[in-house]
């Protein structure tokens, strides 16, 4: 079985997109990054507070989603949103 899903796997690989094989690359040699690609999808909304506290932790500063997207060559519709 193993052997099987391994197989499977390199098939799904070489499907891939040339620009999303950094992001799985990023994912599979990095821990944190991996749990994060495997934790469930955050439904709740932002509230004004969190935002607030997000802006007090950050001094104001951060990195927009879609500069962070950008940098491993992905776009917000690489990631189309499932139905749970």
């Amino acid at each position: 079985m193993a052997i099987e899903t391994r197989a499977h796997v390199h098939d799904l690989v070489d499907q891939l997109p040339a620009r999303q094989l950094k992001a799985l690359e990023t994912i599979l040699l990095d821990p944190v990054a991996l749990a994060v690609a495997l934790a469930p999808i955050d439904d709740e909304p932002v509230t004004d507070e969190d935002r607030l506290r997000f802006q007090q932790v950050q001094g104001g500063r951060g990195t927009s989603m879609d500069a962070f997207l950008t940098e491993f060559g992905l776009t917000t519709g690489d990631f189309p949103l499932r139905n749970s």
